[in-house]
């Protein structure tokens, strides 16, 4: 007799990044205590049995209202600054005599020199005043 080897038929196995534990600790303690899991699903969730008065929604609605008609408003004075300021730039472009307005619309704008650039201004500062944990 002889013995076949059977043969396996490969298994998807879903792979999980490794977390070091040490990088998880503290997102553990948090979970594994019951106080503060408890203040955060109070936080994320409305309570079961809520203190607040009918009154206290009422003001809180109209105040909701206030914002969000503020908001509206400077959203539409912000768009409306946004379509003037386009339509200026659009006039001042084909005010330009004939030869300058092909320039212009066919030109590039230059680089922002590397002087002035955010990584390089502020680099430095922002590595200096990072601690090893950072």
């Amino acid at each position: 007799k002889k013995l076949q080897k059977k043969t396996a038929v490969a298994v998807d196995v879903p792979l999980a990044p490794y977390l070091p534990p040490e990088l998880t600790k503290e997102s553990r303690s948090f979970f594994q205590s019951q106080t503060r899991f408890k203040a955060l699903l109070e936080l994320v969730f409305s309570p079961g049995d809520p203190k607040d008065q009918e009154k206290d929604r009422l003001e809180f609605e109209q105040a909701k209202i206030e914002f969000e008609t503020v908001a509206h408003k400077a959203r539409d004075i912000y768009a409306t600054h946004e379509r003037r300021a386009e339509g200026r730039m659009w006039r001042a472009l084909q005010q330009l005599p004939e030869d300058l307005y092909d320039e212009a619309v066919q030109s590039r704008p230059e680089a922002v020199p590397e002087p002035l650039l955010f990584h390089q201004r502020y680099s430095a500062e922002i590595f200096d005043n990072l601690n090893e944990e950072e």
